[in-house]
């Protein structure tokens, strides 16, 4: 019964992913696509209701809040690093007449990261590294603290190219020059507005800034409005896109907390490839192996994963999935999780969309359920007026 209904469903994938609209000029496009280089920063505080007082009676209160935030990133191809600080102040004072009680809570979540490539084509070795300093006070309670870090080390790169994607569905829907050089200028645009540059550099201004940058590309500055529905809007159908290979090694662990005893971490082991398939197709696969550094009882984990979409045209996507995940306990036995599954995403501008997934799945290994589960769904929604 399951063979069956496998072999129907890869037959059913074999239709859906067998053809596409979009013909592939050079995927070689993706692998000029270098990381943008910026910088970035941003500092700024906040008070809503800052001060707010109201007295009726005998009863007062008086609360105070302010929020601070600070930003910093800086991107090149060599090294990505970045820190913010979210700093929150709350204080209450409450008299009903008889008992008056004041409690404040001072929390600051302070987080970092680094990743640097040792060689200089911005491939091969590089070392990483991230945490976040958690701080939490409350009147009369000890205060809390944690620091969870995680160290690493690697060789290869996969780059992130969902930004290049778009720049094609743009400079194509405009009817602009569709070369390799407009689409990498246009990608590194995107690539910072996504990263958040604009929205931090120019503010109030960031749209106007953005899509002036965007029409020096396409030289068609009277359709913002376009690009914008085709960026944001939710109707273009454009999957994401990576390229590259890389494998790592890393040790995660919290540290500066009162748990007794104190947590020893994990090592990850593992790595990844993604290839963008012609202009429109992109396959990505995943192996990571996670090690338990605690004491029994302890569970080890393997995952693996494989990823491949298409945008079939601008309005129309889909993907398909598989997932497994192999949980090895110690003590006790191995149980497994694995999803197979694909789903399509069709819009017709804003009048009408559709969606289905089909998946089969056996979670066995995180909810004891030995018996395989069928889903299947579809929707859809059309707008009359």
């Amino acid at each position: 019964m399951f063979m069956n209904k496998l072999v129907n469903y890869l037959l059913a994938l074999g239709v859906l992913f067998g053809s596409s609209k979009l013909v592939a000029q050079d995927a070689s496009v993706f692998t000029q696509f270098k990381i943008p280089t910026f910088e970035y920063k941003q500092l700024y505080v906040e008070g809503q209701d800052f001060l707010n007082y109201m007295s009726q009676g005998d009863v007062s209160d008086f609360n105070m809040n302010l929020d601070g935030y600070f930003n910093y990133r800086n991107q090149s191809p060599m090294m990505t690093y970045w820190v913010g600080d979210n700093l929150s102040y709350v204080s209450n004072s409450h008299d009903n007449g008889t008992v008056k009680t004041d409690v404040s809570v001072m929390e600051n979540y302070l987080n970092f990261g680094a990743r640097k490539w040792l060689m200089d084509d911005a491939k091969g070795v590089f070392a990483f590294g991230n945490g976040t300093l958690n701080y939490s006070k409350t009147t009369d309670v000890d205060a809390v603290k944690s620091l969870p870090l995680t160290l690493g080390a690697g060789y290869g790169r996969v780059t992130e190219e969902y930004a290049v994607a778009q720049a094609i569905v743009v400079l194509k829907e405009l009817g602009a020059d569709v070369s390799n050089e407009n689409i990498l200028k246009l990608a590194d645009i995107i690539a910072k507005s996504n990263s958040g540059y604009y929205s931090v550099q120019f503010k109030d201004d960031a749209n106007i800034e953005y899509y002036k940058d965007i029409a020096s590309v396409t030289g068609k500055a009277d359709d913002a409005i376009k690009v914008q529905r085709i960026l944001g809007g939710g109707i273009y159908q454009t999957t994401n896109r990576a390229n590259g290979w890389w494998g790592m090694v890393s040790f995660s662990n919290t540290f500066m907390t009162d748990l007794d005893p104190a947590p020893k971490g994990s090592v990850i082991l593992g790595g990844e490839y993604a290839m963008p398939m012609d202009l429109d197709k992109q396959f990505r696969a995943w192996a990571w192996y996670n090690n338990s550094l605690e004491d029994a009882p302890k569970v080890n984990t393997f995952t693996l994963g494989a990823l491949f979409s298409i945008d079939h045209n601008y309005l129309w996507a889909s993907k398909a999935e598989f997932n497994y995940t192999q949980y090895m306990p110690d003590p006790g036995d191995g149980k497994s999780d694995w999803t197979l599954g694909v789903e399509s995403n069709y819009y017709v501008l804003n009048q009408m969309s559709a969606y289905g997934r089909l998946a089969f799945s056996n979670l066995e290994g995180s909810t004891g359920n030995k018996d395989m589960k069928t889903e299947f769904k579809v929707g859809a929604r059309y707008y009359i007026w």
